[in-house]
């Protein structure tokens, strides 16, 4: 009981980093733990701007088993792509293996909210140079 206890906190914790990102989709309770965890981490390597085949990564939640061991192996190769310091390999995402997830979610978590920083501040220069721009004309 209490290593369900221990598994539910994790998963809780894990569903509040994907909302701090963005990733608003693990809040729906229809979701299966198996969904949140494929699709928000799909979501965050996609939102941290990685350079990655992204058709690979598109995920649905009534993907076949078959389409979810694809999305889980290419979430793998994508993180060992991105030098992801945790390594994680789908059948810890298949298996639900939150202890080995969750490593993962707070790293790609503080690179999407790291690459959304980054866009916010290019957007600022761009504004202030249109501004100028504008201005003397």
């Amino acid at each position: 009981m209490e290593e369900d206890e221990e598994r539910q906190e994790l998963l809780d914790k894990i569903v509040g980093l994907l909302l701090e990102a963005g990733y608003f989709r693990a809040r729906i309770s229809s979701l299966s733990p198996f969904d949140k965890l494929t699709g928000g981490l799909a979501w965050c390597i996609t939102a941290s701007n990685a350079d990655i085949d992204f058709d690979i990564l598109f995920y649905d939640d009534d993907a076949t088993l078959g389409d979810k061991i694809t999305v889980g192996e290419a979430i793998e190769a994508a993180l060992m792509n991105m030098a992801c310091p945790y390594p994680l390999q789908a059948h810890q995402i298949q298996g639900l293996d939150y202890q080995a997830v969750y490593p993962v979610i707070q790293w790609l978590v503080k690179r999407v909210l790291q690459m959304r920083e980054e866009l916010g501040e290019e957007v600022q220069i761009q504004r202030r140079v249109e501004y100028v721009h504008l201005r003397r004309f």
